[in-house]
């Protein structure tokens, strides 16, 4: 939802709405009476979470809307909020990781479900969607199309370049210890994952099924006149799918 609580500060800037995750503890030990014993909330739209062990893991999709003030961290850097107390995510608790596919951070919390307490919380900037997690290890993929394009070259009057779309899947390992959460390893693959059912792990391995597309174009541009002319290759589409079994690196 939108915050618009006026939550504590513990910086000079919050803005006043933006999207946010927010988990309520209730103890319902009592079924007639259901106490609400604490919350948790952190900045992002919600993706997905996993229980395991009396601990929640929460994911959100956090995209900084505000232009960056070097010297104001809140303007890049996510909000946690315990029980109404916003704090900047630590410094140490920020990765970056090797391919950014875009300016989205994933931001993940554990909360022990007794105590509704905070944990951890790490953030990992370029984003994810797709969630797949066991009792080790907590697996965030993206899925994104790019487009790769030749040297121009002329043909007459026209400046002409080939263009080849494709798709490939980001991927995100963090461990899980106890509520621990560290970033173990990051890679690219190609193709599309189709569902979280579509990636799972056994024995230290990660199985990915994965749909691979390719279609290819070619844009003619009258540099003279102003105006260009896109030519389809039909025969260069391709589908198929592929089957990766990725180690612990």
């Amino acid at each position: 939802y939108y915050d618009d609580m006026d939550m504590a500060r513990t910086s000079d800037y919050l803005p006043a709405n933006k999207g946010l995750t927010n988990i309520l503890i209730f103890d319902i030990s009592d079924p007639a009476s259901p106490r609400e014993i604490g919350s948790v909330s952190q900045d992002g739209y919600y993706t997905s979470s996993r229980m395991i062990n009396g601990m929640i893991y929460l994911i959100s999709d956090y995209y900084c809307y505000q232009e960056p003030q070097e010297d104001v961290p809140g303007t890049y850097v996510p909000y946690i909020y315990r029980n109404g107390q916003a704090e900047l995510v630590d410094a140490k608790d920020i990765c970056i990781a090797s391919q950014i596919i875009d300016t989205s951070y994933v931001v993940v919390s554990s909360i022990d479900m007794e105590q509704a307490e905070l944990l951890d919380t790490l953030t990992v900037l370029g984003s994810g969607d797709i969630v797949y997690m066991n009792a080790e290890n907590l697996y965030i993929a993206g899925s994104r199309y790019e487009t790769a394009e030749s040297e121009p070259r002329t043909v007459n009057q026209y400046t002409v370049v080939d263009y080849t779309e494709s798709n490939y899947t980001y991927l995100i390992c963090m461990a899980l210890n106890d509520g621990q959460i560290s970033m173990e390893a990051d890679a690219r693959i190609s193709g599309f994952l189709e569902s979280q059912f579509s990636m799972d792990e056994y024995e230290g391995y990660l199985r990915l099924v994965t749909t691979n597309e390719t279609n290819s174009y070619t844009i003619y541009r009258d540099e003279q006149y102003g105006w260009e002319n896109y030519d389809w290759d039909d025969a260069s589409y391709h589908s198929g799918n592929d089957l990766y079994v990725l180690d612990g690196d």
